[in-house]
């Protein structure tokens, strides 16, 4: 049998509102591209009945749908995963199911791929969708801490990507547990090109992600891609000597002058200091080696419950 040119992969998780329309927009798009294809939806542990969509859309062969069902909700991170390592594609294009990604760009990222020359498009957001001040701002302090620990620019990226079989081959190599999609995408190299889009207003009412999922993704992306954090430790280290090379240069000054050392404030603002260096530098500690503790158990990434369209 030939090889499948193109499989476009989406994560899913309780989008049974919009499921069908989803498919019925990329179906639109590729259709006249006159292509063999396969569409992978990832249903990431919903609690609603998206499965049960996904199922149906599955049935009718001639659209080419297939689906994996998560035992629980994994994370989008692991969702993606297991789209590239399940898809057959030549192409493996990487979109997200709400409809913000312009469904349209697909056959455009398709050509740029087919003058040669190009292992991995990336749509990359002209401006940011609409969101309230706080995420704004902790997407623009998290993107340039990542930039400058890492020196992989992540500024305005999605996971609406293009990658060839040598980019999926590589990044199914990787076995890490953590699984960050933005970065690994960077961090295997080849050649790339960008494009750039407007995000369409989201068709559901609410994201799925929370301010709290978005914190925990921001620590442990950082902590899976760089140990610079840790010479935070060290550097509080250097500056807490110093301090005390100067205190103990005062005490021994009044020591000889024979003089009152009035310290006592100070003494305790020194011990609050330190104090919450120390904290701060065990729960860094405590970061990294919770970050060893899941990758050294060996679980797999996600477990799969059920399968549709996938022989």
């Amino acid at each position: 049998m030939d090889m499948i040119k193109l499989s476009i992969v989406s994560p899913i998780y309780n989008e049974n509102s919009l499921v069908n329309d989803f498919a019925k927009e990329v179906l639109k798009v590729i259709k006249p591209m006159g292509i063999s294809y396969e569409i992978l939806l990832i249903d990431d542990g919903s609690n609603d009945d998206t499965w049960q969509y996904i199922s149906e859309l599955s049935s009718n062969k001639e659209n080419n749908i297939k689906g994996i069902r998560f035992s629980r909700n994994f994370g989008k991170e692991c969702a993606l995963a297991a789209g590239i390592e399940n898809a057959k594609g030549e192409v493996v294009i990487t979109i997200d199911s709400d409809l913000q990604h312009p469904v349209e760009l697909i056959p455009k990222m398709y050509e740029i791929y087919k003058q040669g020359g190009t292992n991995v498009v990336e749509a990359v957001k002209e401006k940011r969708q609409k969101e309230s001040l706080l995420n704004r701002c902790f997407a623009k302090f998290y993107y340039a801490i990542f930039y400058q620990l890492t020196g992989i620019n992540l500024k305005n990226a999605s996971d609406f990507k293009l990658f060839d079989r040598a980019a999926i081959d590589a990044m199914n190599r990787l076995i890490e547990k953590e699984v960050f999609f933005r970065g690994i995408s960077k961090w295997v190299g080849f050649n790339r090109k960008t494009i750039y889009f407007t995000t369409n207003d989201r068709k559901a009412n609410i994201s799925k992600w929370s301010f709290a999922k978005k914190i925990k993704l921001a620590v442990n992306s950082l902590t899976s891609y760089t140990t610079k954090p840790l010479l935070f430790i060290l550097l509080m280290t250097a500056v807490f000597f110093i301090l005390s090379l100067i205190s103990s240069i005062e005490v021994f000054v009044r020591y000889i002058n024979n003089t009152t050392l009035a310290g006592f404030p100070s003494v305790i603002l020194l011990i609050c200091i330190m104090g919450t260096a120390i904290l701060m530098s065990l729960s860094l500690l405590a970061i990294y080696i919770n970050q060893i503790f899941n990758e050294v158990k060996n679980r797999p990434r996600y477990i799969v419950a059920q399968t549709c369209g996938i022989k």
